[in-house]
């Protein structure tokens, strides 16, 4: 799996995987598809991941990335903040 394909078709696999509710296997997978491509900041596969965190209740994950993502992100400095600001109260 190189180049976008494989982490394209690693992130709809993950999807799948989280509608049959295999959560932790879901997370994995998203984990490899972000990994994958670690110089391109892929918002989408993120914005999926930290959603799956906080439906798993992994808060600080899900706020260690989000933060993460926002440090990164040169046009989606806001990214997610609605819920960051949620997880942080």
């Amino acid at each position: 799996m190189h180049g976008g394909r494989g982490s394209d078709a690693l992130y709809e696999y993950a999807i799948s995987l989280e509608n049959i509710e295999d959560f932790d296997r879901a997370r994995s997978i998203y984990e490899i598809a972000l990994r994958q491509k670690p110089d391109v900041l892929q918002i989408t596969v993120y914005e999926k991941y930290v959603k799956l965190l906080i439906k798993i209740g992994d808060i600080s994950k899900a706020i260690e990335t989000i933060k993460f993502v926002q440090s990164k992100a040169t046009r989606s400095v806001d990214f997610m903040d609605k819920e960051l600001k949620m997880l942080t109260q």
